[in-house]
């Protein structure tokens, strides 16, 4: 028997033995909790993205912004200017 199939052994026991000693209510507040803390990471990430967007460092707001111009600027080279360019029979080194 591999380690693999020993993990998947061990968190099928796991399983069954959770489904036999866990009440309905048990479950329920376990997912109250998961979701709960889901809440509180996108609440947290929320407010850390309304802190960066209100300084006045470029390093720290602006980056957001660079990202979709430089973006931007490589979309309109790689799918816009390089076909016409070639199109007018000019060639580019790559």
């Amino acid at each position: 028997m591999s380690i693999i199939e020993i993990g998947g052994l061990v968190k099928e026991i796991g399983n069954a033995v959770d489904k036999i000693f866990t009440s309905d209510d048990e479950r329920l507040s376990k997912e109250v909790a998961k979701e709960r803390l889901r809440t509180l990471i996108d609440t947290k990430q929320i407010s850390l993205n309304e802190t960066e967007s209100k300084s006045h460092n470029i390093f720290v707001a602006g980056w957001r912004p660079a990202i979709g111009w430089i973006c931007a600027v490589a979309l309109f080279y790689e799918y816009l200017l390089v076909p016409i360019l070639i199109d007018f029979g000019l060639k580019l080194n790559s």
